[in-house]
Order: C-alpha cells, then structure tokens, then sequence
C-alpha cells in the first residue's frame, strides 16, 4: 500500500490496487463503486509463472460460459507452405522494441546463448519461436498461416481445457468454454478437433490417442485428466466414440433409437469433453424435432428447442465454423419440422 489518488473518488488515500494493475482505489467500497466503469478495459487474466509449464494465464475472476477473454492481432504471420523468413525478419524489425523483446521472451526449445546481432542467429531463433508458439490459422478461403501472438500463445494446453479459440480474419478470439474460477489456470487443447474437420468416432479421444496427438507438440502432457490413474475416464472415451459411429451407419428411419444414442453421447461429452458438447447437441437437437414431429409431441419440440439454444451458444464459442454448421441445420428446417 502506497499513498495515492483513487481511481474512483479521486482522494489521496492508502491504494488498493486492481489485480490488472491499470485501477487504484482508496478501499473496496470504491472499488466496487468503479467496477461498472472499468470492467470493460479490465483485463480477466494475469500472466504468471506456471509451475513445469514457464508462463501461463491464469483468471483473475470468475469468468461464465462464452465470455470472451482475449481478442488480439498477430505481431508476425509466416505463410506455412511458403514462408519467407526474410520477409518475416523485416515484419519483426518494423515492430516496436518493446514488441520484438516481448517477441524473443517467447519460449524457444533451444536454450543457449546467442549473439542476436547477427542476422542468421536471429533468423534461426525466430524460426525455433513461430514454430513453438504460432497457432495456425485455416480461415476458407484464406492461405493456411503461422500466426505468433504475444497474449494467446502463452496460453498452455490442458487436455480438458477451460477456453477455445478461433481465427477471425487473422485476429485470435479466445472464449469460455465451461465455467472458470478465479486463480484457476486459463487453457485451451492444441489437439481439438475443428468443426471444419471433425470426423464422427474422434471426438473425446483416449489418453494414448491424445499422447500421439501431442507428439509434434515436444511435450509431455501432464494435466490433471492425463495423470488421472484407472480404465474407467478410457472406457467412456471408447464408449462415446463407437456410440458416435454406430449413429452414423444407422438408418435415419429409427430417429427414436438413435435419439436414445445421441442423448446418451451428451451425457458423457458434458463429462468428458465439453469440445464435443455442440456436435452431440446437435444429433439430439436434430433428432428430436424428427421424434417429435412424427409422434406430434409438443414436449419434445420443447425439448429440442432447448438444445437448439444451447447448441447456438455453444456455436458461438467455437467460432465461425461452427456458427456455418448451426446455420446450415437451421436452413435444412430442424427448428420448424
């Protein structure tokens, strides 16, 4: 505590910082007073040391199901079937210093000293960078891309992950993808299947899949769902994954059988995996207002307007992909059938 002016009545008084370090206050009556006011420009995350994992985001408050965390600019983009490192060395040094230290204090596999005033040493640690932190972008339409950021690519994976994230035009928007405790660490899955190419039978993938997803990685997950010991998290894994073929070689003709599967497959994805909690939202959504149609059952039609709202929010959290896929049901006529 230092004597100061609080942000909010603007006394010379002891201060109470705000854990985003942008906001002072002379006590927590003014804090709260002020919250409305800088709510919007308070960032929901710090940057701490992780233990075994080097930096991280960790939630500074507790954050609901799709609010958005993080929405930023790629400081550098390499094309990933053509990449042009003189050209990605030029964008680097028409950044600010500021911006090119934060660039180096990415993580780089290769910990050594290095004399960066010469070109290619430079150019070699910023390849060993892009490669370790950049998150690809796979927008259609788009060249497929590399792109480094200095907010998102702190974040760590996490086999069960609290966020997801999607590419909008370049930028990276990172959301809530179940619910999130103040302290608690802030991850998303570097394995999650897209929307885009998501394929039935490999959603909530086992712990061997997930370890020979993460090979290119270079890392040894050891998240609290990859350290869990016992069969049985497996078991469902396998479970939901052969539910979610035998639903696709059934015949359309016994939506009542396979609503039955398809409500099943949500139980276990809001256990397992909730990455896949949209795609099973919207075989019961689907299935539903076929059973319900055909028996007229307004309970049902209820029933499935319900997962239809929630298959919506769901959508939105994952992106624009995801968003083209619900709006393609809703044009086929699920919701009026």
């Amino acid at each position: 505590m230092s004597s100061s002016v609080c942000t909010y009545c603007h006394t010379a008084a002891l201060v109470r910082w705000c854990t985003c370090g942008l906001a002072k206050y002379c006590g927590k009556i003014c804090q709260r007073a002020d919250w409305a006011s800088h709510k919007s420009s308070c960032p929901p995350f710090s940057v701490q040391a992780i233990p075994g994992k080097g930096r991280g985001l960790v939630a500074t408050r507790r954050l609901g199901l799709g609010v958005t965390v993080l929405t930023e600019d790629p400081v550098l983009v390499l094309s990933r079937l053509r990449p042009n490192y003189d050209k990605l060395l030029a964008e680097f040094f028409n950044t600010s210093k500021d911006t090119q230290d934060k660039i180096l204090q990415l993580h780089d596999l290769l910990e050594v000293a290095e004399d960066l005033t010469d070109e290619n040493q430079l150019i070699e640690k910023m390849k060993r960078i892009v490669e370790v932190n950049s998150i690809v972008s796979y927008e259609v339409g788009n060249e497929v891309t590399k792109n480094l950021y200095l907010t998102a690519s702190l974040l760590n994976h996490d086999c069960k992950p609290n966020l997801a994230w999607h590419p909008v035009e370049g930028r990276i928007v990172v959301k809530v993808l179940r619910k999130v405790e103040k302290e608690e660490e802030l991850t998303v899955s570097y394995i999650a299947e897209s929307v885009r190419t998501f394929k039935r039978g490999q959603g909530c993938p086992t712990w061997r899949q997930r370890k020979e997803k993460l090979v290119k990685y270079r890392f040894d997950c050891q998240c609290n769902l990859c350290n869990q010991e016992g069969d049985e998290d497996d078991d469902l894994r396998k479970e939901f994954q052969e539910l979610d073929v035998l639903q696709e070689d059934a015949e359309i003709e016994a939506a009542g059988d396979l609503l039955v599967i398809a409500v099943r497959k949500l139980e276990l994805a809001r256990v397992l995996d909730d990455q896949v909690i949209f795609f099973a939202l919207v075989d019961c959504w689907k299935l539903s207002q076929i059973a319900a149609a055909t028996d007229q059952d307004v309970t049902a039609f209820k029933q499935a307007a319900l997962y239809r709202e929630e298959a919506g929010l769901f959508a939105n959290i994952l992106g624009q992909a995801a968003v083209q896929a619900f709006n393609k049901f809703v044009n086929m006529g699920f919701e009026r059938m």
